[in-house]
């Protein structure tokens, strides 16, 4: 009856007799059939992700009512296949119920339900730590929830010590190292209904010092000019800068650049910076500083011999054309291994050095002046064994014990042409002071050449 959906019933009456003939009547029962749900197949999706519903269906039913356990929403409660928006309440609980309910058709008053039950799978959640300063290898502290695996990858050349490990040691490449910088990029893999991988970066700053630019160069600078030498680094805000000369450390001056405004001779010197880190250190070229001071030097010259030397470059160097003003009262020019003889043309002295001293005879006075620059620092005079000249490498007059107390080998020094004598071994001393454009007769007793140096003026 009811798979039939209905029913015939039929009365029979029998006739009392003498009546013979029976009658009957019928009546048609129909049979409603209960609602019957079914909401499908339990579900599960990724938390970026929506829900069709697909495979529900219903019979005997006259509407449909979807609900959910959680905080989702429906397109359309009232259809059999309803897209679910989960809601963050399901995406934190990781599930939630959809129930389908269909009513029965009159006379059927019954209700029917059925519930899935859809699972929520959530995204991975990364995270490779804050940048970070380094010098050579880091340790690395990653972390990720909701994930499958794990993998590092590098911007630059370097290696991991396992880069499928949330807990690595990256060592920096050459290439990371030239650039001074690298980012690390951790990736989580997703759980499967989810697809793909999430990422996070960590930005490395390799703090190992780099020369970017050495300016300190040698220079040959005037008097009352400025003097600029630079020094670049990369990232100087994480270090300091120390600036020397000849090896003594500048004061106030901790910057890329060192300016000395109205340069002098006592600026005069080796030059160099220091910069420095957590990383290490890194030093400049070392700077040859020279100073020069325009200067001349008036030369009185008396007839006969006497010594000469000059305490600065001269502008002109020839020697005939620097002699030029007084060659007709001059005889000859020698420096104990050449000579100048103007009368006949001669010279095989070369070019006039302020590091000899030379021996000039004279006819008659005569005056010669010599422009030119002294050079600071002042070098060092050679002194060849045996006998030699000695020029005054001095503006001023020198003290000659105090020239000559540090070199025992020198044993005497006298006037080129006079009497005056220095012959510490006897305890003579008539000679006193050295003067500025004078030469003299100097003895090295040693086997080898020695160097001195003049002191400077006060």
């Amino acid at each position: 009856d009811i798979a039939a959906g209905l029913a015939e019933l039929t009365i029979h009456a029998q006739a009392i007799n003498p009546c013979t003939v029976a009658v009957s009547d019928s009546r048609i029962l129909s049979i409603q059939k209960e609602p019957v749900a079914n909401a499908g197949s339990n579900g599960s999706i990724c938390e970026t992700d929506i829900f069709q519903v697909l495979n529900a269906s219903a019979q005997n039913y006259t509407s449909i009512l979807w609900e959910t356990s959680g905080d989702g929403s429906f397109n359309n409660t009232g259809i059999l296949n309803p897209v679910y928006f989960p809601g963050t309440g399901d995406k934190n609980s990781g599930t939630t119920i959809l129930t389908m309910a269909v009513n029965g058709i009159n006379p059927c008053s019954f209700q029917d339900s059925d519930n899935l039950t859809l699972s929520i799978q959530k995204n991975p959640v990364v995270n490779a730590g804050p940048d970070k300063i380094i010098c050579n290898g880091i340790l690395l502290i990653g972390s990720a929830l909701n994930s499958s695996s794990v993998f590092w990858t590098s911007s630059g050349d370097g290696t991991f010590s396992n880069p499928n490990a949330l807990i690595t040691v990256y060592n920096p490449g050459s290439d990371d190292i030239n650039n001074l910088t690298a980012t690390l990029q951790l990736y989580a893999n997703t759980i499967a209904p989810c697809t793909g991988s999430i990422s996070d970066e960590v930005n490395l700053l390799i703090n190992i010092p780099t020369i970017i630019n050495d300016q300190v160069t040698d220079q040959e600078i005037l008097t009352g000019q400025t003097l600029a030498l630079s020094f670049e680094v990369a990232n100087p805000g994480l270090g300091t800068f120390k600036w020397y000369k000849n090896q003594d450390l500048l004061e106030n001056q901790d910057g890329w650049h060192l300016i000395i405004d109205n340069i002098s001779p006592v600026d005069a010197g080796n030059y160099h910076c220091q910069f420095t880190n957590s990383c290490g250190e890194v030093l400049s070229n070392i700077a040859l500083v020279e100073v020069l001071q325009p200067t001349l030097q008036v030369f009185q010259l008396l007839p006969g011999w006497q010594g000469i030397s000059s305490y600065f470059e001269p502008e002109q160097t020839s020697i005939p054309q620097l002699f030029e003003p007084v060659a007709d009262q001059m005889v000859i020019l020698s420096d104990n291994e050449g000579f100048y003889w103007p009368e006949q043309s001669i010279n095989t002295l070369g070019s006039w050095t302020n590091f000899a001293g030379y021996r000039i005879k004279m006819t008659e006075n005569a005056t010669l002046v010599m422009s030119g620059v002294i050079r600071y620092p002042r070098e060092m005079i050679t002194l060849i064994p045996g006998w030699s000249y000695l020029p005054v490498n001095s503006p001023c007059a020198v003290d000659v014990e105090l020239l000559t107390s540090a070199y025992p080998m020198i044993k005497i020094i006298k006037d080129m042409a006079g009497t005056n004598i220095y012959w510490p071994e006897f305890g003579i001393n008539t000679l006193e002071m050295l003067e500025p454009g004078h030469a003299y007769q100097i003895y090295n007793n040693a086997g080898l050449p020695v160097s001195i140096s003049f002191p400077d003026c006060e």
